[in-house]
This record gives structure tokens, C-alpha cells and sequence, in this order.
């Protein structure tokens, strides 16, 4: 799989001719390389210090963290925390 970097440079340039919401389509091209980086797809956890990380990798402010964060669902793996956090934060 190629790396994030990669995936985001596709992504903007895809843009450029599409103009769509920028944040969705960097978001959609991201969010499994985001979630490879913590190395946690198997297995349980708290939301915790990797989802946090996870979303200011991506820039987003602490206090647009915190009120997703709280509502994401903590049985899930931490692959579907962060995919669940970025729906929320496009909500």
C-alpha cells in the first residue's frame, strides 16, 4: 500500500479538477494509513492516546478532538475509532 503522503498528493490533484470538499477526500484517502500507523486493527481498545495523535497528525484542533473523542464507541478496534472520529468530524 502506498503511504500516506502519497495517498494525499493523489487526492489533491484529483481535486483540483473535481472541487469538492477537500477535508472528505483527504479523509477517505488517508484513513487506513492513519490507522496503520498506530498498529493497533486487531485488537480492542480504550480510546486513548493513539486516536488523539491520530487526529492532530491530521490537524485538527484539541478542542474539535475532545468533543469527538467522547463519543466515540470504545469496544471498537482502534482502526474503526479513527474511522469512526473522522465521521464525526465531519458532522
Amino acid at each position: 500500500m502506498a503511504s500516506s503522503v502519497i495517498h494525499m498528493a493523489v487526492a489533491n490533484e484529483i481535486n483540483k479538477t473535481l472541487k469538492r470538499n477537500n477535508g472528505r477526500l483527504l479523509i477517505g484517502s488517508i484513513a487506513p494509513d492513519i490507522s496503520k500507523l498506530v498498529e493497533q486493527t486487531n485488537t480492542t481498545s480504550q480510546v486513548s492516546d493513539e486516536l488523539v495523535e491520530a487526529l492532530q497528525g491530521l490537524g485538527y484542533k484539541q478542542a474539535d478532538i475532545n468533543k469527538v473523542v467522547k463519543n466515540v464507541d470504545k469496544s471498537k478496534t482502534i482502526e474503526n475509532q479513527i474511522k469512526e472520529a473522522l465521521i464525526l468530524m465531519l458532522k
